[in-house]
């Protein structure tokens, strides 16, 4: 699978998509992002395994998204999502391509994303676990870009120990806890 990288233009309020092959970025519009992470994931929740169990498939697809991003893949030796900055000026150095539309197919193993962009169509091909990843990391991204898209639970929720998102939110920090004393 392609690596990719996801950023936020505040100048041109774009997303940012980038690959680690060299193409060109792919800026995604806020209508984009919103298609992305709504009706797109519909489809994709409805893809997910274990429908012969019974539970629904919002369920379903939010005990496969825990998973995903807190079970290490066979050969992973680091956590799978990492943040970066890239300020604006540094994201406007690259080619850029503007994706026009999108098509998606989701099954029980594998999915595939197709960008149109002006210049031709860029695939990207992954495993259900990737895909989790891939649509947290958007998702996050969006969140810094302060475009207030609606998402399913599942998408939303912080994986991080109360004290640390305090912290990272910049609230007080937790008073710490008392000496047992002898």
């Amino acid at each position: 699978m392609t690596s990719t990288t996801f950023g936020y233009d505040r100048a041109e309020d774009r997303l940012w998509m980038s690959f680690d092959d060299g193409s060109p970025r792919l800026w995604f519009t806020r209508r984009m992002v919103s298609h992305l992470l709504g009706p797109m994931l519909q489809s994709f929740e409805s893809t997910a395994p274990g429908g012969q169990g019974g539970a629904s498939a919002a369920v379903r697809v939010a005990l496969e998204h825990e998973l995903a991003m807190n079970e290490l893949m066979p050969g992973e030796q680091v956590l799978p999502i990492k943040m970066g900055l890239d300020t604006s000026s540094g994201s406007l150095e690259g080619e850029h391509l503007l994706c026009t539309g999108l098509t998606a197919t989701f099954g029980a193993d594998q999915c595939r994303m197709r960008f149109n962009t002006p210049e031709g169509d860029r695939g990207v091909q992954m495993g259900r676990v990737a895909m989790h990843r891939w649509l947290r990391g958007l998702h996050m991204v969006a969140g810094q870009a302060e475009w207030a898209l609606p998402a399913p639970e599942w998408l939303t929720r912080s994986w991080l120990p109360d004290p640390v998102r305090a912290l990272l939110l910049g609230a007080e920090p937790p008073p710490p806890a008392p000496d047992p004393g002898p």
